[in-house]
């Protein structure tokens, strides 16, 4: 395909896109439009093609409460897209970058000479890669995101505690601890829950909202200290000492488990590329000498 057709394939692709975009903003109900402006900013391929996933999502089901697939609505929480994505969004756009991919290779690709085996492969290994493709950027994201916030707590931890033992409540204590942290995941979710805090949800429930969001155990456990020691009327800054701890124990422990691993990680490359080089430099000369020694000819007359 020569340069000026594919040019007139991309103007026409573009040209539905804007059509598209022009019948989401004429016919979707003016509620998803009202919905949309509570939505945090989703990922820039993400917000290419969200309206032609409107076009193809029952518009009544926008909604995280009536998600479909509660497996990744989960994901996105951990992934902190939870208010920026619609689970049933995420799913059409898997399916949405299938079809992108089938299509390429139709247009892009010639097998005309090749076997049906070769274009059934050829076919539908792009459209199975880009259909798990956002499955996987959503995992490594999750995965990123978590370790992040497992790293930051023991610092909101002493921040929180320094607060509570400086005389400020509880209350306080968490906006100021949360305020002062360095911009990141953590941070975010704190403000989620100050923010929840502050339209007239009680700070346990808030607090287990975002036990929930981010399925930590380390997490969970301060959220269940924290509730506890408010219950019984326990000292918080004990409480909290013991947390922050706790937290500095097993983030050495999981460095040293780290440091442990590395060895075995280490065993794929030192066979796989380093004893082959070792063994050519070694073995080489001493091949090159029985050569031309003629010491191989007593074996293979």
């Amino acid at each position: 395909m020569d340069i000026f057709a594919f040019i007139s394939w991309t103007l026409i692709v573009f040209s539905v896109y804007l059509l598209m975009h022009a019948v989401q903003r004429q016919f979707i109900s003016t509620d998803i439009r009202a919905q949309k402006k509570h939505l945090d900013k989703s990922p820039f391929i993400f917000s290419v093609i969200r309206p032609v996933i409107h076009l193809l999502i029952d518009r009544n089901s926008l909604s995280v409460f009536d998600s479909k697939n509660k497996r990744i609505y989960k994901n996105l929480e951990n992934a902190g897209l939870a208010y920026a994505i619609y689970a049933d969004e995420f799913i059409v756009m898997q399916y949405l970058l299938a079809v992108l991919g089938l299509v390429s290779v139709f247009l892009f690709v010639d097998c005309s000479q090749a076997g049906i085996i070769q274009k059934i492969v050829i076919y539908i290994t792009p459209s199975f890669i880009m259909f798990w493709y956002p499955r996987l950027w959503l995992y490594e994201r999750k995965k990123k995101r978590l370790a992040s916030i497992g790293k930051e707590l023991s610092l909101f931890i002493d921040l929180l505690t320094l607060s509570i033992r400086a005389g400020l409540n509880i209350h306080s204590a968490l906006d100021h601890a949360s305020t002062n942290l360095t911009a990141g995941p953590l941070k975010d979710e704190l403000g989620h829950v100050m923010r929840e805090i502050r339209t007239g949800i009680s700070r346990k429930e808030a607090l287990y909202h975002l036990s929930n969001r981010l399925h930590l155990p380390a997490i969970s456990s301060l959220v269940a200290a924290l509730n506890q020691a408010e219950e019984t009327g326990g000292e918080l800054g004990a409480v909290l000492l013991s947390q922050a701890q706790q937290r500095r124990k097993e983030r050495f422990i999981r460095a040293e488990k780290l440091a442990n691993q590395t060895p075995v990680k280490l065993l794929a490359p030192l066979i796989g590329l380093l004893f082959p080089i070792t063994f050519i430099i070694i073995f080489f000369p001493i091949y090159i000498k029985a050569r031309d020694s003629g010491a191989f000819s007593f074996f293979f007359q």
